[in-house]
């Protein structure tokens, strides 16, 4: 999720951090393999409802490389725009539209334990 202080905002899909080791994600992957487009939709739809309800701004992500791989959309750089008043879908937020944000092949991040 990423979003500013006028009400735009923008979801970057989804990832997979199932497989964990004492709480720590040891393997990271984007988009989730086995998600289809009709849940794909159902979780990104939904979530995005809420953010705007609760009027969200920033990014809503914590570990985020794989998302940024599979985006084109540089998180830390859009949210640091965002705090100096940027509106998401100019230029200058480094935040496109929703509708030309989309997947672009995979990502897979490993860690060690």
């Amino acid at each position: 999720m990423l979003g500013d202080k006028h009400d735009n905002l923008v979801h970057l899909f989804e990832r997979d951090c199932s497989v964990q080791r004492r709480n720590k994600k040891m393997v990271e992957r984007a988009p989730a393999p086995y998600m289809d487009e009709v849940t794909r939709s159902a979780l990104c739809e939904p979530a995005l409802r809420f953010a705007c309800a609760v009027n969200y701004s920033h990014a809503g992500t914590v570990e985020h490389t794989v998302t940024e791989v599979v985006t084109g959309v540089d998180i830390v750089k859009a949210q640091i725009r965002v705090t100096e008043g940027a509106r998401a879908g100019s230029d200058d937020s480094l935040i496109p539209r929703q509708e030309d944000i989309s997947l672009c092949g995979h990502a897979l991040q490993c860690r060690r334990p």
